[in-house]
């Protein structure tokens, strides 16, 4: 019997839910609740960017990130900065491995950074709500 998916950002995530999906291939969807969130923060980046060099520094979205944070990213540079975050985030280094253990971890981490995302401001999610701007 196929086991019902884990619906992020509507139920806990647990340790037991976390392991079902890692090692278990448990399916995941994404709530409407956590869906709507994603969607606010999202609209939020886009206006910041769309106020090019007249929008409030944004750490991540218009700035630098750490020690570069006071540095300020030109209003033709902040979709490229995005698109390198995702990348970064979604990249690792040294040869391309494929797995069942790597699997099981990119599934965790997936599975521990969206409900994160899907209940926070807008603002403290700007990556995870510029992730459609690689496309």
């Amino acid at each position: 019997m196929a086991r019902a998916a884990y619906q992020l950002g509507s139920q806990p995530l647990t340790l037991e839910v976390l392991s079902e999906v890692a090692l278990e291939g448990r399916p995941v969807t994404l709530g409407a609740a956590a869906r709507e969130r994603l969607r606010a923060a999202r609209q939020t980046v886009e206006l910041i960017q769309r106020g090019g060099n007249q929008a409030p520094a944004v750490y991540g979205v218009n700035t630098g990130f750490g020690f570069l944070a006071d540095v300020r990213i030109s209003e033709r540079d902040v979709r490229q900065l995005q698109k390198n975050l995702i990348r970064s985030h979604a990249a690792g280094i040294g040869p391309r491995r494929w797995c069942a253990p790597c699997c099981c971890c990119a599934r965790r981490c997936c599975s521990l950074a969206i409900p994160v995302c899907a209940s926070r401001s807008a603002i403290s999610c700007s990556a995870c709500s510029m992730a459609a701007c690689c496309r």
